[in-house]
């Protein structure tokens, strides 16, 4: 034999420690990976909630200056709310409108998640919005039950304005 074919014969493919090398590596950036996965995929998941909740929102807003009243949906439909059971959506259970009028507003809007398929740090979490009126301005705080790591910067614990 030659010392080509010696050489040719030597080197066939990787060894067991580059290997396990490769693996090692490929573990580390999913243990990495998956929890920063799982918080983007929550957020993405609360966002269904902002758009459920803008929606009845903006009609709470356009009839509370003419009737000073809080509708409650969760009976039935209430002008051009639909029940509550009805504004949901694939991650949210239900979209209630209520609360007590007041001068200053009162009126609350709270959005019920889904007790399954949805991510762990939502499952029967809600998220509460709370109108304050003044003459010519309107303002919504937002509180929540929702894991501090992917809440809105604007939705506190303690109603935030938004």
């Amino acid at each position: 034999m030659n010392r080509r074919s010696i050489a040719r014969n030597v080197q066939k493919g990787f060894t067991l420690i580059e290997l396990m090398i490769v693996v090692a590596i490929i573990g580390i950036l999913a243990a990495v990976a998956l929890p920063a996965y799982q918080d983007y995929t929550a957020k993405a998941q609360l966002t269904e909630a902002t758009t459920l909740a803008d929606g009845v929102k903006k009609n709470i807003e356009l009839s509370f200056p003419q009737d000073n009243t809080c509708p409650d949906n969760s009976g039935g439909v209430v002008g051009d709310i639909g029940q509550d059971t009805s504004i949901a959506g694939k991650y949210v259970l239900k979209t209630t409108a209520g609360g007590a009028a007041t001068a200053t507003g009162g009126c609350t809007v709270v959005v019920t998640f889904n007790a399954t398929g949805v991510n762990p740090k939502l499952v029967s979490k809600t998220v509460t919005y709370k109108l304050l009126y003044a003459v010519n301005s309107s303002k919504w705080t937002c509180e929540s039950t929702v894991d501090v790591s992917i809440r809105p910067k604007t939705c506190g614990a303690a109603g935030s304005p938004i």
